[in-house]
């Protein structure tokens, strides 16, 4: 699969997200109007993460990094800043909510974004792991872990199959687990149960 659509299918599982893809660039609008549009690209063999519109980003080597920012990115504990003189903008960053303070000197502005995209506000946390087991002794090696946000285990089922019958990585999973934000075991799936 493209890894740009591999990155898009991992997000269009969240809770609702306005994700937009071509074959250059995602582009994910803010959930808020205190929150920053972030466009993840791939150019030169590498995965660059933008955030708002004045340039402020970071690169990775892979779309599991890129992935990982990106939700960090759109969780209400990270604060995009831009610090603006005279009218201009002069540079930018991110980092944990507060990290722009302490700008305001002279004609300095900072402004400040931050996403509001809290699975605590929108269900519960969840997370998907694709598995490989091993039939001798039913020792389990997770392939691939996916989290969602749900309200409603009943309705995260069909979607984690589809990552099951979905999946691109380089070992076949055998089957899957849902897990709850402390690993504890909700729901275990291998096609021979048919459950």
């Amino acid at each position: 699969m493209d890894p740009m659509k591999a990155l898009y299918e991992k997000l269009a599982h969240q809770v609702e997200l306005s994700v937009q893809i071509s074959p250059e660039r995602l582009r994910i609008r803010p959930t808020d109007p205190t929150g920053f549009s972030i466009e993840v690209t791939f150019e030169c063999d590498e995965w660059i993460a933008y955030c708002g519109d004045a340039g402020v980003h970071a690169h990775f080597d892979d779309p599991q990094g890129a992935f990982d920012f990106v939700m960090l990115a759109l969780s209400p504990e990270f604060e995009l800043f831009e610090v603006w003189e005279d009218g201009q903008y002069r540079y930018g960053g991110t980092g944990p909510r507060g990290t722009g303070k302490g700008f305001y000197k002279g004609l300095r502005q900072v402004r400040r974004f931050t996403n509001n995209l809290d699975p605590a506000n929108s269900g519960f946390d969840l997370t998907v792991e694709l598995i490989r087991v091993r039939e001798s002794d039913g020792a389990r090696a997770v392939l691939d872990r996916i989290p969602l946000a749900a309200d409603d285990l009943q309705k995260v089922i069909p979607r984690a199959k589809r990552f099951f019958e979905t999946a691109d990585l380089p070992q076949k999973p055998d089957g899957l687990r849902i897990l709850d934000d402390r690993g504890g075991e909700l729901f275990s799936w291998r096609p021979e149960s048919n459950d």
